[in-house]
């Protein structure tokens, strides 16, 4: 079993909002080709590109709620997962963030989380 890695779109956005987690020595990057590679292991070909923090789904969770005051959640609604994106129990978006998995739904969660940072 193994931990989620948010999607190279989602690294994206983190950053433009200002994601600066230290990701620690085993931490993963994106460059700005997609590519993704453990940071202790990027390519000397890629040194020059633009490198986006790759964490877990969960770390981003947690910077959310403790920077942002944000609670990014999924439950199961059958046959599929619903996100949620909330504020202690005020909805922050309404629109319904379905995923065939707990992870997609938490992805699509995690995107319109970041979309309410200025």
């Amino acid at each position: 079993m193994t931990e989620k890695l948010i999607d190279f779109d989602t690294a994206k956005l983190a950053k433009e909002k200002g994601f600066d987690y230290k990701l620690g020595i085993c931490g993963f990057a994106y460059v700005d080709t997609g590519d993704i590679f453990n940071t202790l292991c990027i390519p000397l070909m890629f040194s020059g590109s633009e490198m986006f923090k790759a964490p877990t789904q969960s770390l981003l969770q947690k910077w959310l709620r403790e920077k942002h005051d944000i609670q990014v959640w999924a439950k199961p609604v059958k046959p599929r997962w619903s996100g949620y994106v909330d504020n202690w129990g005020h909805h922050l978006v309404t629109e319904y963030l379905y995923g065939d998995t707990y992870e997609s739904a938490i992805e699509k969660a995690l995107v319109e989380a970041l979309k309410l940072l200025k």
